[in-house]
């Protein structure tokens, strides 16, 4: 029993101690909730803490940038400032070593003008005396004035009464040129008439030159006229000898060489789809005597056509036949009328 008891007991105080370390360890349980509780509540504010300071932080990173490039900006201001102060401050030098080189001038010239100005007062002197004595010779002369304007009084009177005369005679000149004026305009109107007639009388001897160079070409023109006619007359009558020698003799087949060269060659001038060619090549034709085959082989003739006398056609288109003789008239007939 004493041992259940001792052990009661000591189970007892354990379960004291138990309880009473159960206490504290609730107390400090409840210490260590409480103090938690403080340590979450300090966290928070901690953390808080922290993100204002985060943002505080990229406020002023932000604001440390910003102050960076204002400051970079100011700086190269500044430096921009700087370099124009010293080109103002060198030409500011260069003006001012430019003005004292002026002032220098300047006091030099003001030296100058000085001893002018005293040279100007001496000269001054001298000027005051002399105008001076000029005030004495103006009063002389103003005297001498005094007396010329007496003179010229007298000579206006004189000149006054000179005047009137003349205007006298002027009225009596202008009733001359009045005449004189009216007997020009009666001139200048037969001087108008003739030259009238002038022109009438130029006109007239423009025409009779006209007619003179034209009276002139066509006497050149008859004359050779006249001379081809003369040739002309020279070859018909040639070739009618030669036609009465034939006629006289059958046998006799010369021909003269000039007319034939000549008649050939009038022909080889004559432009194609002249009538006078064709009218050439029939006198040749009749001149050398060709046959019909020799017509036809010329186109002279066609084939088919009668022989012994020439085909001609004509603009009517008629076919016309023709001796030599008359085909030798009217050939040298045309060649005089186109020549």
């Amino acid at each position: 029993m004493k041992e259940s008891e001792i052990e009661l007991e000591e189970k007892t105080e354990l379960v004291e101690t138990l309880t009473k370390q159960n206490q504290e360890l609730k107390s400090k349980l409840e210490k260590v909730s409480h103090d938690k509780s403080q340590e979450d509540e300090l966290v928070s504010q901690l953390r808080e803490s922290n993100n204002d300071l985060n943002n505080e932080c990229e406020r002023l990173s932000d604001t440390l940038t910003k102050s960076r490039r204002e400051y970079q900006a100011t700086i190269d201001e500044l430096s921009d400032e700087k370099y124009n102060f010293e080109n103002q401050n060198s030409k500011l030098s260069k003006k001012v070593n430019e003005l004292k080189t002026e002032l220098n001038e300047l006091n030099i010239l003001q030296n100058e003008l000085e001893l002018d100005n005293k040279n100007q007062a001496a000269t001054i002197e001298e000027l005051k005396s002399v105008n001076a004595q000029k005030d004495h010779e103006l009063e002389e002369r103003n005297k001498i004035i005094e007396d010329l304007r007496l003179v010229i009084l007298e000579n206006q009177q004189a000149t006054e009464k000179i005047t009137s005369d003349l205007k006298q005679e002027i009225e009596s000149l202008k009733e001359k040129v009045s005449k004189v004026d009216h007997d020009n305009e009666t001139l200048s109107t037969e001087i108008n008439s003739k030259k009238q007639e002038i022109d009438n009388l130029n006109n007239q001897l423009k025409e009779i030159d006209e007619l003179k160079t034209d009276i002139n070409t066509k006497q050149l023109l008859i004359g050779k006229l006249r001379h081809e006619a003369i040739i002309l007359n020279e070859h018909l009558t040639k070739a009618l000898t030669m036609i009465k020698q034939g006629s006289g003799d059958g046998s006799n087949k010369t021909i003269d060489r000039e007319l034939i060269s000549n008649v050939i060659l009038s022909f080889l001038q004559f432009p194609r789809g002249d009538t006078k060619k064709f009218e050439a090549l029939q006198l040749i034709s009749a001149l050398l005597q060709w046959d019909p085959e020799q017509k036809v082989a010329a186109g002279l003739q066609s084939k088919g056509s009668g022989s012994g006398k020439v085909d001609k056609t004509g603009p009517d288109g008629q076919q016309q036949r023709q001796s030599f003789v008359s085909l030798w008239t009217d050939f040298l007939e045309k060649e005089s009328m186109g020549g």
